[in-house]
């Protein structure tokens, strides 16, 4: 057995762990593509598909798409069999209407300004 071999067995949980650490930027990002968008506020009081929130938020239908199925991964929407999307408890966090929202946070978390001076701006 290698050392990494062994490193790793004994403790089964730290490879998921890692991942969720290495994948936490790419939420952050879904999260904050979502508040840019009005994406909570849009689906505040019925149901939508990727077609009607594309032309809601001037955004490219397939794409809106992919964003819409990453958020329902992470928890954010719930989609039905007829691939409606709602807001789930954590998606209402977003609303820009409710108190206690969490819009305004995520989207000045990842605003140009925030973002790390050691990072080159793309």
């Amino acid at each position: 057995m290698t050392e990494s071999t062994s490193a790793n067995n004994s403790h089964p949980g730290a490879a998921g762990a890692m991942m969720d650490l290495l994948s936490g930027g790419w939420v952050a990002h879904l999260v904050h593509t979502a508040a840019e968008l009005g994406l909570a506020d849009h689906l505040a009081n019925q149901s939508r598909d990727a077609d009607s929130l594309a032309v809601a938020t001037n955004a490219h239908a397939p794409s809106l798409a992919r964003l819409l199925r990453a958020l329902t991964a992470i928890g954010v929407l719930y989609e039905s069999d007829e691939r409606q999307y709602t807001l789930t408890p954590l998606g209402a966090t977003l609303r820009s209407d409710v108190a206690g929202s969490m819009r305004a946070w995520a989207l000045l978390l990842l605003a140009r300004p925030a973002r790390p001076h050691w990072r080159p701006s793309v």
